[in-house]
């Protein structure tokens, strides 16, 4: 199976960035804890947070895990200066040591 990474909701509210993907991989039963990570660069700052996970699911007639993600960050935390005009993301999917997914977004 390939994974499938989708970005249900990717937006800025009331100067809040609310974050919600859901993911369904292969299972791997020596993966205690799958993560997502999100990079922010606005070409000066970079940095890389946790997304966290709040539901994992077995299904078991199809062998995967199906996760979802969710995070809300204050835009004024991440970037002090106000500088997210430019801001590009990056997705890492990581299942235990191996980084499974990367997606860019500009």
């Amino acid at each position: 199976m390939k994974t499938k990474l989708i970005i249900k909701e990717c937006a800025v509210k009331n100067d809040k960035l609310h974050i919600d993907v859901k993911c369904d991989i292969e299972y791997d039963p020596d993966v205690f804890e799958p993560k997502l990570k999100i990079t922010f660069l606005n070409e000066e700052d970079n940095l890389i947070l946790p997304i966290v996970i709040r539901n994992r699911r077995y299904i078991s007639f199809k062998n995967i895990d199906s996760l979802e993600f969710f995070q809300k960050f204050k835009i004024n935390d991440l970037f002090l200066d106000n500088k997210w005009e430019k801001l590009n993301l990056i997705y890492l999917y990581i299942m235990g040591i191996k980084l499974l997914m990367t997606l860019h977004l500009n």
